[in-house]
């Protein structure tokens, strides 16, 4: 596996936007951005979980291309994915991804997750396709605002419970959360994974309102984060949540790729 990344970062810049990595076709708007996402999420295992069967329910928030969708299947063949991925363009992609990979059981959305539903002014750089920057807040990005259809999360785990709860939004997570609190459906959720975009607007502190929402609610977590050059600067924060009175950690490094 890090042979084959190691090559792959070696070709970041060339002009091609298809790779095979993994057993996998993969199709790609930048050979530079699908290294991070293997990184990240193959070598780092920054979405692996212990779920209580090998068939579990997973929501992914943001799911850009697919990786994290691959790496799903890669785990647990037998799990139901739930995706959303609201940019027209990189939805194409990820279509192709899950398709030509021959993956079952996913189910693809091309609409963001926000408070409400309805419409939602999306902001991306046409210069930049796949972008793993693209956000409902614009200040994220430096780029073009279109408009494209939401929804509520609560409406995907009123009847159902979930497994794993990923979270990749670029901002748009807290007003996500808060809608599922107010909505009584955080109890439908055994675990996340979720990147928070901590001083995205520099005066902005809310990462403790995220924390006591999870408190409030019995989960426990886990942080993981590099801090900034200059205090008050963006920060990425990785969180991994887990129900406290259950005693179900999930475990990093229980991922059964090499």
């Amino acid at each position: 596996m890090r042979n084959e990344l190691a090559k792959l970062f070696r070709r970041a810049h060339d002009p091609n936007d298809t790779v095979h990595i993994l057993g996998m076709r993969l199709h790609t708007f930048s050979l530079q951005n699908l290294c991070i996402l293997v990184n990240e999420i193959f070598l780092e295992r920054e979405y692996a979980f212990t779920p209580h069967s090998n068939s579990p329910a997973i929501i992914d928030c943001g799911s850009n291309i697919g990786i994290s969708i691959l790496f799903f299947k890669k785990l647990f063949p037998q799990s139901k994915v739930t995706a959303f991925e609201p940019d027209r363009r990189t939805f194409e992609l990820l279509s192709r991804n899950v398709a030509e990979n021959g993956l079952s059981g996913v189910s693809l959305h091309n609409v963001a997750v926000s408070s409400k539903s309805g419409e939602a002014a999306f902001f991306s750089d046409s210069r930049s396709p796949g972008s793993l920057v693209m956000s409902t807040v614009k200040e994220r990005i430096a780029g073009e605002a279109r408009q494209v259809p939401c929804v509520t999360l609560s409406g995907f785990l009123k009847d159902s419970a979930v497994d794993l709860l990923k979270m990749d939004i670029e901002g748009a997570e807290m007003d996500v959360m808060l809608e599922l609190e107010a909505s009584g459906v955080l109890q439908n959720i055994e675990a996340m994974a979720m990147e928070f975009h901590h001083h995205i607007e520099p005066g902005e502190d809310r990462f403790s309102e995220m924390l006591r929402l999870l408190d409030e609610h019995s989960f426990g977590y886990d942080v993981a984060a590099a801090l900034p050059g200059v205090p008050g600067r963006f920060q990425d924060i990785r969180l991994r949540i887990y129900r406290k009175e259950k005693s179900r950690v999930p475990d990093a490094t229980a991922s059964g790729i090499e």
